[in-house]
Order: structure tokens, then C-alpha cells, then sequence
């Protein structure tokens, strides 16, 4: 090969490797900058109809958290994803967030943090049957009882340890209702956001069957995973000033007259 030939492989050669070097350096620049400006994915309940009964309250608690985000200047994205896999795929880093967590759930799993204040304090009741004597049950007579949970409502567990109850866990409201009209049990636990199944089944109460006063209450709080502590005092500061707003007030009063038509006439 001539000096020439020599000189054209050296002059292709350099402008491979400029080349290869270009790419090199975009493509890390890129791989950096999408790590750094990467939106955090937030779990959604995966539900066709907010407004059905139970879930109603959620399509308007959907755009407060939208707009908490959009406030704290954060990119996010939104995937709808079934309860149970929501929790697994936060627990892998799989997804950061999850829309909202009970305090009796987020107190037993150390992989998520929650975002304070809580945006809900959701009223839970109880359903039974009253003694012959016609006295009352309070929630501290739970303590030994077998009580009807459903068993997909993760915050049921927690609150029946916290009062010394025993779980008898059932797929679904619909079946809770027939077993205290069988006769098999007599308490069932529901929370405010279901009342409408006893509206729905009023006849329960004339069985001799009572819904006791709320009590206590869920705090319902939006959640992070671990990793991204650092993100929390932000969304905290912000989830405090929008409390203080209309946008708030509003949120309670939808979440109130919801509660109020669910609730049964007698």
C-alpha cells in the first residue's frame, strides 16, 4: 500500500472514531438526562367507572392529587394498575407511587412513605345484630368477636387487630350480607365509602340489625415508595397549602354529600 493508501485508511479511520466518540458522549448525555429529568410513575385505581358505587369519591380525589404534582413541579406519570399488583410493583420499584394507602396499611409496610397531611379521614361502622337485652355494642365490645372483613380492603385487618377482633375474611359485601341474614355472624365492618350496599339492602335492618355511629375513622394518605424520600418535604409543604384552599374545602364537601347518599334511611 502507497503512502496515499495509507493516509486515506489513517483519514477514515479518524473520522470513525470521532464518529464512534460523537455517539458515545450523545448517548451518555441522553441516558443522563432522561435519568434526571425521568417523571415518576404513579399507580391509579384501574377502574372503567369512577362513579360507580364505592369508588365515586375517587374520581374527585384524582385531579387533587393531579394538581398537587403539577404544583410541586414534578413530572409524573399515571398507569392504571390493579390493587394487588399496584402493591407488588411499588414494593419492586417497579412503579414509585401509589395513588392512596390507609394509615392502618402504610404502618405495616416499611417500603412506602406517606405524604402529610392525609387527604381523607374516611368514617368506618360496624353492622350487628343486638343482644336481647337491646343494649348497644361499642367498638370496644368487638375484643373476642368474630367480624365479617372483606378480604381485598387491606386497612379491615389492621383495625380488627387494633381491637382485638377475629377476621372472618369474604370475597364480597353481597356475601357479608347473606351470612348475617343466615345467621352465621353477627358484625360486620364497613367502611363509609360502601354504605350504599346496606342502603341497598335496607332489609338487613329490620332484622334486627343495627349500624353503629362511625368511629375513629381511616386517614387515606397518598404514598411514595422509599426511594424517593427526598421528594416528601416538597409534596408535604404543598399538600398543606392546597388544604388551606378552596380546592380543598371543596374535596370534603363532594366527599361529604357522597357519604350522605349513601348512607341508609333508618
Amino acid at each position: 500500500m502507497d503512502n496515499r493508501g495509507v493516509s486515506k485508511v489513517r483519514y477514515y479511520f479518524g473520522i470513525s472514531m470521532i464518529a464512534l466518540f460523537s455517539i458515545f458522549a450523545f448517548t451518555s448525555e441522553t441516558v443522563y438526562a432522561s435519568q434526571k429529568n425521568e417523571c415518576i410513575v404513579i399507580s391509579t385505581p384501574e377502574v372503567t367507572n369512577f362513579a360507580a358505587p364505592g369508588l365515586e369519591w375517587m374520581m374527585h380525589i384524582e385531579p387533587f392529587i393531579k394538581e398537587l404534582y403539577k404544583r410541586a413541579g414534578l413530572c409524573v406519570e399515571y398507569k392504571p394498575t390493579p390493587l394487588a399488583r399496584s402493591e407488588k410493583f411499588v414494593q419492586s420499584g417497579h412503579i414509585d407511587g401509589e395513588f392512596l394507602r390507609s394509615d392502618t396499611y402504610i404502618d405495616l409496610h416499611d417500603s412506602i412513605l406517606p405524604i402529610v397531611p392525609a387527604i381523607l379521614k374516611v368514617p368506618v361502622y360496624y353492622i350487628y345484630r343486638k343482644p336481647e337485652d337491646g343494649t348497644d355494642i361499642k367498638i370496644e365490645d368487638l375484643k373476642g368477636k368474630d367480624v365479617i372483613l372483606i378480604r381485598s380492603i387491606k386497612w379491615m385487618p389492621p383495625v380488627c387487630v387494633k381491637y382485638g377482633c377475629n377476621p372472618v375474611f369474604v370475597q364480597s359485601y353481597q356475601n357479608a350480607i347473606k351470612m348475617l341474614e343466615r345467621g352465621r355472624y353477627k358484625l360486620l365492618l364497613i367502611s363509609d365509602a360502601y354504605l350504599h350496599v346496606i342502603k341497598d339492602n335496607d332489609h338487613i335492618l329490620s332484622k334486627g340489625f343495627t349500624l353503629s355511629k362511625s368511629f375513629d375513622g381511616i386517614n387515606f394518605h397518598h404514598v411514595l415508595g422509599r426511594d424517593h424520600e427526598d421528594l416528601i418535604p416538597k409534596l408535604n409543604q404543598t399538600m398543606r397549602e392546597m388544604q388551606m384552599e378552596e380546592v380543598y374545602k371543596d374535596l370534603l364537601i363532594k366527599f361529604s354529600d357522597i357519604t350522605e347518599r349513601n348512607k341508609p334511611k333508618k
